[in-house]
């Protein structure tokens, strides 16, 4: 039975980082907390002093541990049980593997099954052996999308569908179209004097962003660039030909400006769980050329042009979109009320509740 008592922990310490499983984490808490349930939450954060949760009424607990470590499996379970959770929640797939605490987590993708990055054979089997232990052991599993909960389904046949919930994620309200002042103080600010292509994420293998320069090259406009946002040592090893250029550190609050002021956004990637710059420029009225791969058909819905990823075919809609600007006005409307956190926090209160009743 439900009860004020009842203390439900989230594994918060990937919620400072900037990336995708970042903005999950972070977003997804705080519309959780922001919730009336008749529970308690738990936050173990990384730090005590994060900018993200200072604003949360709840407790926290400093983890000391690091993902993907030794001492994160060892010490991890005493700290959860210590704390007197009775169900822990983890937006991502790495549980330690000793933990007796019934367990919801997110699994956002199977990317690393499908391309490794060149990790080497330990961290691989290591990978694996963490993956299936979430599969198997988690009480119940959020996935992002359907494709998701697909590819999952595939690659563990004994995995039972009622136990896969598909909860999209939200769009946070910073993505709307910038207005004109906005958009310029942004291109100031990054020296951006041309008209620009604008790619969003890392340049991990799947991410195929060598065919985004091989595309932009073919191009060859001395008058429009491509600009990325992205950073790690991928983006180091990159050969950019001449207008391409790196961004990085870039500030978060500076996007939705950049989205605005691009032509289009463009990702060759070919693997996502989700996609969400896909959605987060479509929502600041920036068209979006993408792969018709995995998620990003189920989730631009018809929105995005959609193409084989080719360097020609690639090159033929930047071409195509540098000569017909679409209706951006249109294009933004819509995706704050299909993706929308507070969706998904209910989505996973329900879940809280029902395991909590059982």
């Amino acid at each position: 039975m439900l009860h004020q008592m009842t203390r439900i922990g989230i594994d918060c310490r990937f919620a400072s980082g900037l990336g995708g499983l970042g903005t999950y984490t972070r977003e997804l808490v705080t519309a959780l907390v922001a919730r009336n349930d008749p529970w308690t939450y738990v936050l173990f954060v990384s730090s005590p002093d994060k900018v993200w949760h200072q604003h949360l009424s709840c407790e926290k607990i400093v983890v000391p541990y690091r993902h993907y470590t030794l001492s994160e499996q060892i010490f991890l379970p005493g700290l959860y049980r210590a704390s007197h959770i009775d169900v822990l929640f983890a937006p991502h797939f790495s549980t330690p593997l000793l933990s007796r605490i019934p367990t919801v987590c997110t699994i956002h993708d199977l990317i690393l099954h499908h391309y490794p990055n060149q990790a080497s054979l330990i961290k691989r089997i290591a990978y694996r052996m963490l993956f299936a232990h979430a599969v198997n052991h988690s009480a119940h599993i959020l996935s992002v999308s359907e494709a998701t909960k697909t590819d999952l389904m595939a690659a563990y046949p004994s995995l039972r569908s009622e136990k896969v919930t598909v909860a999209y994620p939200g769009v946070s309200p910073l993505f709307h179209p910038a207005d004109t002042a906005m958009v310029d103080q942004a291109k100031a600010q990054y020296g951006l004097t041309k008209p620009y292509f604008l790619y969003v994420g890392n340049c991990k293998q799947h991410k195929n962003v060598p065919l985004l320069l091989s595309a932009f090259q073919s191009l060859q406009s001395l008058d429009t660039e491509l600009i990325l946002v992205t950073s790690g040592k991928e983006a180091d090893h990159l050969s950019l030909p001449a207008g391409v250029r790196i961004l990085r550190d870039m500030s978060f609050a500076s996007l939705p400006a950049l989205y605005t002021g691009a032509i289009a956004c463009v990702t060759a990637s070919l693997f996502e769980g989700f996609g969400l710059p896909v959605i987060e420029a479509m929502a600041c009225g920036c068209p979006v050329i993408a792969p018709n791969r995995t998620s990003i058909p189920e989730v631009s819905c018809g929105k995005a042009t959609l193409l084989e990823p080719t360097s020609e075919a690639f090159a033929a809609a930047m071409r195509h979109h540098m000569a017909a600007p679409c209706d951006r006005q249109v294009l933004a409307q819509g995706w704050h009320e299909r993706y929308d956190w507070k969706k998904t926090a209910q989505k996973t209160a329900a879940i809280f509740a029902r395991m909590i009743e059982s």
